[in-house]
């Protein structure tokens, strides 16, 4: 096993803070391309298991990327752990947690991902048999997909409560993979994650995004030693931000 080379992880640690290769290099005062080389490093051969823990919703996104990374390092083992359950990273229950909320616990490292952005979905079917569908955030007189306490501070959840006058429930959910599975079933609206719009042929009622929050990479500091923790803490960061704008909801509303 490589000793742990503790410069190369201070510029880890400063671009996990600045959130960019620039801020980092501002706050080091060194060049941007230093501090790429140093994060990067000149091991290839990585190997090893990472676990990443994360949301259901989330895995889907991961799962069609990680070829990516596999074909860099093909001796890198990923494990990923999807469920609603926190995964205890103080116990190492986990390597990696991608959360969409940040961690209350102070000894851990919270890196900002980018912001995710909620809005109203609808299929086909249950545009065709409500008939008068107005692609606006008026909710009164369509059936809604609702969220059961234990979803109660989702970003949808919140969203819906404050607007679901007129609305009949049709059904609560105690996950966004249930609401989402109602949703394509035809039962109603749903308000759901914008990025979950490129996995189905759901119709976005509107342009408008009606919630948002961040995304957040989770980890310990004493596995930021290590390099293969550290390569997919990066290729996570990487191709989450060069779709940012797609979590965001920057996306033009679908016409049915």
């Amino acid at each position: 096993m490589h000793s742990p080379d503790w410069n190369d992880l201070r510029y880890f640690l400063a671009v996990c803070r600045a959130g960019t290769l620039v801020g980092a290099g501002r706050s080091l005062q060194v060049k941007h391309s230093t501090v790429e080389r140093r994060v990067a490093g000149g091991d290839k051969r990585i190997s090893g298991v990472v676990r990443v823990t994360t949301s259901e919703t989330f895995s889907g996104f991961l799962m069609r990327r990680l070829p990516e990374l596999l074909a860099q390092y093909p001796a890198l083992e990923v494990e990923v752990l999807s469920g609603n359950r926190p995964l205890d990273l103080m116990r190492r229950e986990a390597d990696l947690a991608i959360r969409f909320l940040e961690t209350s616990q102070a000894d851990l490292i919270c890196k900002r991902l980018c912001d995710a952005g909620w809005s109203l979905y609808a299929s086909e079917t249950y545009i065709s048999r409500a008939g008068n569908t107005a692609r606006s955030t008026d909710l009164a007189g369509h059936d809604v997909i609702g969220f059961d306490e234990t979803m109660a501070a989702s970003p949808g959840a919140s969203w819906l409560e404050e607007h679901k006058t007129g609305a009949r429930i049709i059904v609560r959910c105690n996950s966004l993979v249930s609401v989402l599975n109602a949703c394509k079933a035809g039962m109603g609206v749903a308000v759901l994650p914008c990025f979950l719009e490129s996995e189905t042929s759901l119709c976005r009622l509107t342009g408008e995004v009606v919630a948002m929050r961040a995304m957040w990479a989770v980890f310990h500091p004493d596995v930021a030693q290590i390099r293969r923790v550290r390569t997919v803490i990066e290729f996570v960061s990487a191709v989450v931000g060069r779709e940012a704008a797609m979590f965001r909801g920057e996306r033009a509303a679908q016409l049915a």
